[in-house]
C-alpha cells in the first residue's frame, strides 16, 4: 500500500485527502465561480501535488522524489478539485 501512495496511510489521509483536499474544494470552487475551463484544474492539482509531496517529505519524513505517489497524491487531489 506504502509503494502505491507513495506514504505512509495516515499520512495520506490527513495530509493528502484532508489538508490538500479542502485545498482542493476551494481551489474547485474559486475555478467554477471564475468560469475558468476544468482544464484549469490540472495546472493546479499539479501545483497542490507538488506542496502536498514537499510537506509529506518535510513534515512526516516520507520520500520527496516519489513518482507514483506524486501522481496518486495529484490525481485524488485533481479529481476532488474537479468535482467541487
Amino acid at each position: 500500500m506504502e509503494t502505491l501512495l507513495g506514504s505512509s496511510l495516515p499520512v495520506f489521509l490527513f495530509l493528502t485527502l484532508l489538508v490538500f483536499g479542502g485545498f482542493g474544494v476551494l481551489t474547485g470552487q474559486t475555478l467554477a465561480e471564475g468560469w475558468k475551463p476544468l482544464s484549469a484544474v490540472w495546472g493546479y492539482s499539479l501545483l497542490l501535488g507538488v506542496g502536498d509531496r514537499f510537506l509529506a517529505w518535510g513534515l512526516a519524513g516520507e520520500q520527496l522524489l516519489a513518482p507514483w505517489g506524486f501522481l496518486v497524491h495529484t490525481i485524488v487531489i485533481a479529481a476532488i478539485t474537479a468535482t467541487t
